[in-house]
């Protein structure tokens, strides 16, 4: 029962008592109609408590993944394998062509969440954060924040938007 129909039956019952019509039954069906009313709003306010102390309990919990495993994945110095600029690939020969050159990219990441990049002959520095179980986000003061992922493969990617430089562990 809705709690406008206990209310109109309970008031309709309090009517038929105040004019003298079957009196007990009145007041036995208004008793009926309040005490469903308790036991209804006592289980919603309990179903609501039940559901709010789930949702903390959910988001007190931190990530579903062991970051310091995480980031022990990306530890390490990573070389350049593959570049995708604009979604084309540039040739492997070209990439060949630079490191002979000693034009490289390379990427060291250290256990402190800081890390170093040789970017053609540039030194980028910053720090990174893991963001997923198998992500970070560099940042880089002078440089587009880049975001990384580990590959099927194992590869690491680093994807600032525009371009992507595929990497491989040493």
């Amino acid at each position: 029962m809705k709690l406008k129909q206990i209310i109109e039956t309970a008031s309709g019952t309090e009517f038929a008592a105040r004019s003298g019509s079957n009196a007990a039954t009145a007041l036995g069906n208004a008793a009926t109609a309040v005490s469903n009313a308790k036991r209804t709003l006592t289980w919603a306010l309990a179903c609501c408590l039940l559901a709010c102390s789930l949702v903390l309990a959910g988001c007190s919990s931190g990530p579903s993944y062991d970051e310091e495993q995480v980031k022990s994945t990306f530890v390490g110095t990573w070389t350049i394998s593959k570049v995708y600029e604009g979604g084309t690939e540039v040739a492997a020969d070209d990439i060949a062509y630079m490191k002979k050159l000693k034009v490289d990219v390379t990427a060291t990441f250290n256990d402190d969440y800081t890390f170093s990049m040789d970017l053609y002959g540039d030194t980028l520095e910053g720090t990174y954060e893991v963001t997923d179980e198998n992500e970070i986000l560099t940042n880089i003061s002078s440089y587009d924040n880049m975001n990384g992922y580990l590959d099927d493969d194992g590869s690491l990617v680093l994807d600032d938007g525009s371009s992507q430089i595929i990497m491989t562990k040493e």
